[in-house]
């Protein structure tokens, strides 16, 4: 018998814990079903956020269009003003069709340099843009000047509204109603660019030029490059240089040339990104910064309608014009038949053509020996007293027999430059000349 020792007995180990059995991996099926329902979750929220931007975005409601009476502040004026003029059309509008208005303007010091105007069409997904020099001249009874740039702050020192004034010119010479339009400032534009990121830009030539008395200092290498805000308004109000190499041979038509290259570069690389960079922030400080009708919801709108366009589907066109001199300044006057094709065939949103009978459009008639105007009235006939009998272009360049369609009598020539001399005309960019307060003052010549 095995003795025991009281000291040390023998025991029995303790019984450990069971461990618990391993977990098995999970199937593919559970994965799969994980990953599927994480899908659906983050493809319900862009939906939901789809849904609520497509909700939240609106097109611009477009206002039965025709001529409004108003009564005009300018006391500079006949009493026959442009408000007479009922001629716009106003009847029979295409679908999915908005015209706009965009204005450069410098918060008061100058004239509007930059005028475009376009038509959107969201069916076809096409836009249209046209410039209209700022030499253009207008019906509008004016002693000064009668030039399209004078009209906004024109209109704003003879105590009315500047954009109010500026759309009754732009529907006399469009034979329709603008449906949207807006009015920005350098600062905002510069602040636009920034947002975005910047533009990418081939500056074709060298770019100097200092004017000491605006602060204007512009100092760009040609080439390809990627352009902060400051360099690109500087690109876009390039008229002249320091010398006269680096000016544009053709004046303001020049830098009407250059603005277009640029903003078919910027809405080309939209397109290509498939967004807008910043798009909210953008919207933001057109909201606060832009003077316009409509609301951050239309602006959104339009951005995605221009995302469906492709490069190819954005066309920019300069009015036709043919160069007058009036007073000793220079002017240009629409050609009218070129323009009301023009005008048709890309602008118009009514099924029914623009003809004469909807435009106030004053032109210079080689059978008539004067200036004419196609609503058959030419207000404050005096400011032409001084004009030759000829204009001081001889050469004649329109068609045959349509002397009273605003096409002959005259050479063509460059906006913005000296008709008969090409030199360039006038200061390169808003803010040389503030308008006098009894009517727009003239652009310095």
């Amino acid at each position: 018998m095995m003795k025991q020792s009281g000291n040390n007995p023998e025991k029995t180990p303790a019984a450990q814990p069971a461990e618990p059995p391993a977990e098995k991996p999970a199937s593919g099926r559970r994965r799969g079903k994980r990953a599927l329902l994480i899908g659906c979750i983050v493809l319900l929220a862009i939906l939901a956020a789809v849904i609520g931007y497509s909700v939240w975005e609106r097109p611009p409601e477009v206002d039965k269009p025709g001529p409004t009476a108003q009564t005009d502040p300018d006391t500079d004026k006949e009493p026959d003003s442009e408000d007479d003029f009922a001629g716009a059309l106003n009847t029979g509008r295409s679908n999915g069709m908005y015209t706009f208005l965009l204005v450069g303007s410098d918060d008061g010091n100058g004239n509007t340099d930059t005028i475009l105007v376009g038509r959107m069409d969201t069916v076809n997904h096409t836009v249209n843009v046209v410039s209209i020099p700022r030499d253009t001249m207008v019906n509008n009874g004016w002693k000064q000047t009668r030039r399209i740039n004078a009209v906004y702050w024109g209109t704003v020192n003879s105590g009315g509204v500047g954009i109010e004034g500026l759309k009754k010119q732009i529907r006399n010479v469009m034979g329709f109603d603008i449906d949207c339009y807006g009015v920005i400032d350098l600062s905002a534009f510069v602040e636009v660019i920034d947002a975005m990121g910047g533009v990418d830009f081939d500056v074709p030539f060298d770019m100097d030029y200092d004017d000491p008395t605006q602060d204007l200092h512009i100092h760009l290498k040609a080439g390809p490059q990627h352009l902060d805000g400051q360099s690109a308004i500087g690109v876009v109000r390039y008229r002249y240089g320091n010398t006269a190499s680096q000016s544009y041979v053709n004046g303001d038509l020049g830098r009407i040339e250059m603005q277009q290259s640029f903003l078919k570069s910027v809405a080309s690389q939209m397109i290509s990104l498939g967004n807008i960079p910043n798009l909210s922030k953008v919207i933001d400080i057109l909201t606060d910064r832009l003077d316009t009708n409509l609301t951050a919801a239309n602006m959104a709108f339009f951005a995605r309608q221009l995302l469906k366009c492709s490069s190819d589907d954005i066309h920019f066109y300069t009015a036709p014009v043919t160069g007058r001199v009036v007073n000793s300044a220079s002017y240009v006057c629409l050609n009218v038949n070129e323009w009301l094709e023009l005008v048709n065939e890309h602008f118009n949103p009514y099924n029914e053509p623009v003809t004469t009978a909807n435009v106030d459009i004053v032109y210079y008639s080689s059978s008539a020996g004067g200036y004419v105007a196609t609503s058959g009235t030419v207000r404050g006939p005096g400011f032409f007293a001084s004009a030759p009998a000829e204009p001081a272009q001889p050469a004649d360049t329109g068609e045959a027999g349509t002397g009273d369609a605003g096409e002959t009598g005259g050479e063509t020539v460059q906006p913005g430059t000296d008709a008969g001399t090409g030199e360039a005309a006038g200061a390169d960019e808003a803010g040389t000349e503030a308008p006098a307060p009894e009517a727009p003052a003239d652009a310095a010549a």
